[in-house]
């Protein structure tokens, strides 16, 4: 790698660490730590830890017991064994977890905590001798799914939207859904639907806390079930600076992104957010990514013994890597879709069996494990089907228009798009289809939430009056790259590139030499309609300001030379021969 591209790399890694912060959650904070029951009578084990930002809320997760591993039964299921019967978890002199929480036949549970500076647990495990919990704790997301009593009723706040999901009801053609923003109402329509989840697109999920009714209807439009309403809380983000991990990327990574934005872009819902390869590409987590993926969200399909409708025991993570690994799918596109279906990824309290039976949104009702294996080989199948020039099951080809239910008219742009309108026929309003139908647009912002979107990177290389050469890299709206400066040598640059709006802040890493360079200065401008010229006015740390503008150019290609304006950006004092020397 040479060494420029090392620096724009390392830029683009940087800039995307500062951006992503309100996304952060469900980090490891203690533990895991077992708790094993000795011979003898039970005694409580203190353990102490601290953690340097206690402020917001913690999750206390436990797991009981071990399991061994059944293939016999099949694929993924496991036999707990060494569950205690009950444990009594102290946090900080607070009882927390007791009796009623924890026995033989509860495999695992999340609690909600709140922690101090200095923190001490206390923990006490009953039942036979080698019976054992598991314990940790985890920074808790900010925005988790909310649910009913019966858990048939969940919600998420997306920060722009709220996904609902709910229960199939027999009977039911279609479920009213209403609006509130107090739980005693009152109540307003929203609107209907044939499906049983929903998407409120509505600023309103950033700065209120919002409630929903569901009420399934027949045929007749009589009112046959009335689910218990839920309050969602408004958006949520994360105060303090909590450490972030980011894998590097390498040459290929970022030609592809530059290669591929540049291509142009029709309607959303033409192209999406994946392509052939991110669709097929069943590396991109391993067992133990997807396992740590499920605890971080909290979920209730966490751990290693999960019980499914049909009373089996089964370990999620391995089935769902099973399910990638024999079909060829990527495992983000198998989690986005429980995700986008159930919320099943988000919600820490196992959801009701109606919901479970259909927890892939794939064909007739069955057992958790069922919906994973064969909602992901359908997935398998309409690829096959589309290798081979044929549509999929749903009657969908890339690159043949067909319409939505929405309806509109949809072009897949690859087979992945063709795959998922064929899988969930609907786009939502969000990209001008139906509205409250959350549908394939519902599917990339989950895609996007859940950090599976590979960083959409822009190359763009411009020339100003000064004779200033930008060499940038533009990921969604954030700008990051160097400038050179001409005499005073290679600048850093950060800011942004919103709409028609720029700023750029460009800095001299070796300040305070050369002596008559300043330390830094700033572009403030606005993009023409082409978005090929540029022009606004500059100011520098010295106190200097002026004009400029710019024009795009090849990166690699010939640049402009200066104009020879009285004072240049980079400057420390005005010079007076009208050059650009600085002298």
């Amino acid at each position: 790698m040479n060494r420029s591209k090392t620096v724009v790399v390392c830029l683009f890694i940087f800039l995307f660490a500062c951006f992503s912060l309100e996304a952060w959650a469900g980090g490891l904070v203690w533990g895991p730590k077992k708790y094993t029951r000795d011979t003898g009578k039970p005694v409580p084990v203190v353990d102490t830890f601290t953690i340097e930002k206690p402020k917001g809320k913690f999750w206390l997760q436990i797991s009981n017991g071990g399991h061994i591993k059944r293939p016999d039964i099949k694929r993924g299921a496991v036999e707990p064994v060494n569950q205690a019967s009950s444990a009594y978890i102290k946090l900080n002199g607070v009882q927390v977890a007791g009796p009623e929480d924890l026995n033989q036949n509860v495999y695992g549970f999340t609690k909600d905590i709140t922690l101090q500076a200095n923190n001490t647990i206390e923990v006490e495990v009953r039942g036979i001798p080698g019976s054992y919990i598991t314990v940790e704790i985890r920074k808790a997301e900010l925005n988790e799914t909310v649910s009913n009593k019966a858990v048939d009723l969940s919600g998420s706040n997306m920060k722009d939207l709220i996904h609902l999901t709910w229960g199939y009801t027999d009977g039911a053609t279609e479920y009213a859904i209403y609006k509130a923003y107090s739980i005693a109402g009152p109540w307003i329509e929203l609107g209907r639907v044939p499906l049983t989840n929903a998407v409120d697109g509505t600023p309103e999920a950033q700065t209120k806390d919002l409630c929903y009714m569901i009420e399934a209807l027949d045929s007749n439009g009589k009112v046959i079930r009335r689910y218990e309403p839920i309050c969602v809380p408004k958006w949520q983000i994360e105060e303090s600076a909590l450490p972030l991990t980011m894998g590097s990327l390498s040459d290929t990574d970022v030609e592809l992104a530059i290669a591929s934005s540049t291509q142009t872009s029709s309607a959303s819902y033409n192209d999406m957010c994946l392509s052939d390869p991110d669709f097929t590409n069943a590396s991109t987590m391993s067992y133990e990514d997807i396992r740590k993926f499920l605890k971080d969200k909290g979920s209730f399909l966490q751990g290693d013994e999960v019980k499914d409708v049909d009373g089996s025991i089964f370990d999620p993570a391995e089935f769902i890597d099973f399910a990638a690994q024999v079909y060829g799918i990527n495992p983000q596109v198998i989690l986005t879709t429980l995700q986008k279906e159930q919320q099943a990824i988000t919600t820490s309290k196992r959801l009701s069996d109606s919901k479970l039976k259909r927890i892939m949104g794939y064909g007739s009702p069955s057992t958790i494990t069922a919906q994973i294996l064969d909602g992901t080989a359908q997935m398998r199948r309409d690829f096959d089907k589309l290798s081979n020039g044929q549509p999929t099951a749903g009657g969908w080809k890339n690159g043949v228009a067909k319409n939505s239910l929405d309806p509109l008219t949809v072009t897949p742009a690859n087979k992945a798009v063709a795959i998922l309108f064929s899988y969930t026929p609907w786009v939502w309003e969000g990209w001008g289809g139906r509205a409250l139908i959350g549908g394939n647009a519902l599917f990339c912002k989950v895609w996007k939430d859940f950090g599976f979107l590979k960083p959409q990177v822009q190359q763009q290389c411009w020339s100003d009056r000064y004779g200033y050469r930008w060499n940038l890299i533009l990921s969604d709206s954030q700008v990051a790259g160097t400038v050179s400066v001409l005499y005073c040598g290679t600048w850093n640059v950060t800011g942004s590139m919103s709409g028609s709006n720029i700023h750029w802040h460009a800095v001299n890493p070796t300040y305070p030499y050369p002596y008559w360079c300043t330390w830094y200065f700033d572009y403030y401008g606005t993009l023409s309609t082409g978005g090929n010229y540029v022009s606004g006015n500059w100011n520098n740390y010295d106190g200097f300001s002026g004009t400029w503008w710019a024009v795009t150019t090849g990166c690699g290609g010939v640049f402009m030379q200066s104009i020879q304006p009285s004072v240049a950006p980079n400057e420390i004092t005005p010079t007076t021969t009208g050059n650009t020397s600085g002298k």
